[in-house]
């Protein structure tokens, strides 16, 4: 019925299987057998087929484009099984509360897959360099998907820590005290406003990942890659000479776009305080990584150094740090059994802020790798929300009968009191009478 639709007649005096599609339907009108349905329906085909090789030209450029970005994240992933050392010898441009602006971090990062293992040292500078100590401290996070537990003390404190933090957030943990900006993530792919995921895994998303061309970073010849994402865009110096690893990443997030990966409002909306109390809206930020060095650890490349700098601007106020990595100790797919790798030294009985409960009042404490209610060690039974208990049907009959004498007892009171009204009435009515 379809071909009754498009063609009239029969065609035999030709073959499409010996034509090409256009010549096809020039030949269709040339011998009379296509309708007028037929017409359109053969003119908006071959619209389409010229379009969609209009499309298809483009996708070389694409395809490589996505090749060079998954490549990029085998090579980054390499680091995904880890035990380096890390350096960042901080610039904080922008410093508020009378903090030192030159500061330097120092980590012992070792991770096994979604296992961290992060412990560091935080020292504030003073002009001369010196170390201030009342406001540099020392820290250690255990991340597993399980559970995070983490852990401030000062520098010089040489006592097992006191007191812990404890949450179930893997991902917000990541971000915030496992792989970051302090810890030298942007080196290997974690920029700060993408939290756990690689800057790869956000452009490979993108539909409109293309390949840019090739430039040359400090002689080595890199493909440009760049993605405009809901996160804003971001482009790639991908050196294939350097197992794919890029020498440079920027990124523009614009009012428009999203600025953290979690965030459900564009950065217009993100607000912060300024000194005088007042609130001013996000406007644009931007980042980028250059000055990477890369080392062949093995048979595998590492960028073991680079610069990374980031600007974000609220309104007036304008926040800028500049970040300068050092890897070392650099062993991939190390042994960790064996070692006190991903086990907290957070004594049992430590006093642990429980993030995942902080409305109901119960204290908690460390004890058997969990954050446990303070008490149940002497063989009590943990406290539960009283949302949580089942009520018995008797607790909800006695509190029917107590509604009903609530009713009942309001009912009274009121008639009392009319009565009581009414008395008071009649008895001013009797002396107005007596006295009149």
């Amino acid at each position: 019925m379809l071909m009754h639709l498009v063609i009239k007649g029969k065609p035999n005096n030709f073959s499409f299987r010996k034509r090409r599609f256009s010549w096809s339907i020039v030949a269709l009108f040339r011998h009379g057998f296509c309708t007028r349905s037929g017409s359109v329906l053969l003119a908006l085909t071959t619209i389409f087929s010229y379009g969609s090789r209009a499309v298809w030209a483009d996708d070389p450029s694409r395809a490589e484009a996505v090749l060079l970005v998954q490549r990029c994240q085998q090579a980054q992933a390499l680091l995904d099984h880890v035990s380096m050392r890390v350096t960042n010898l901080r610039d904080v441009v922008v410093s508020v509360g009378g903090w030192p602006r030159q500061q330097r971090a120092e980590a012992l990062v070792r991770r096994d897959g979604d296992r961290l293992d992060v412990s560091g040292r935080y020292f504030m500078l003073s002009e001369k360099s010196e170390i201030v100590k009342d406001r540099s401290h020392r820290s250690r996070a255990v991340i597993t998907k399980e559970i995070a537990v983490w852990y401030y003390c000062p520098i010089g404190w040489t006592e097992a820590p006191k007191v812990g933090i404890a949450n179930y957030d893997w991902a917000g943990a990541f971000a915030a005290h496992g792989i970051n900006e302090i810890t030298g993530g942007p080196l290997n792919g974690y920029l700060p406003p993408l939290d756990e995921h690689r800057v790869t895994e956000v452009m490979a998303q993108a539909a409109d990942l293309r390949l840019r061309g090739a430039e040359s970073i400090d002689g080595t010849v890199c493909k440009v890659v760049e993605a405009q994402t809901r996160h804003g865009k971001y482009v790639l110096w991908i050196a294939e000479s350097k197992g794919f690893l890029p020498l440079k990443v920027t990124y523009d997030i614009g009012p428009g776009d999203l600025h953290d990966y979690t965030d459900r409002q564009p950065f217009s909306e993100v607000t912060i305080f300024t000194p005088e109390g007042r609130k001013t809206a996000g406007a644009r930020a931007s980042g980028s990584l250059d000055q990477v060095t890369v080392a062949k650890v093995g048979d595998a490349f590492v960028a073991v150094s680079g610069r990374f700098s980031k600007t974000e601007s609220y309104g007036e106020i304008q926040l800028s740090n500049v970040n300068t990595y050092k890897y070392s100790d650099i062993r991939i797919n190390p042994p960790f059994q064996g070692t006190d790798a991903f086990v907290t030294d957070l004594p049992a009985g430590a006093r642990v802020n429980n993030m995942a409960d902080q409305i109901s009042g119960v204290k908690y404490e460390w004890r058997e790798g969990r954050a446990r209610p303070a008490g149940i060690e002497l063989g009590g039974r943990g406290p539960t929300a009283a949302w949580k208990d089942a009520a018995p049907v008797s607790q909800y009959l006695w509190a029917t009968v107590g509604l009903v004498l609530f009713g009942v007892g309001g009912r009274m009171a009121f008639r009392s009191k009319s009565a009581v009204q009414a008395a008071a009435g009649a008895a001013r009515e009797a002396v107005d009478a007596r006295f009149s």
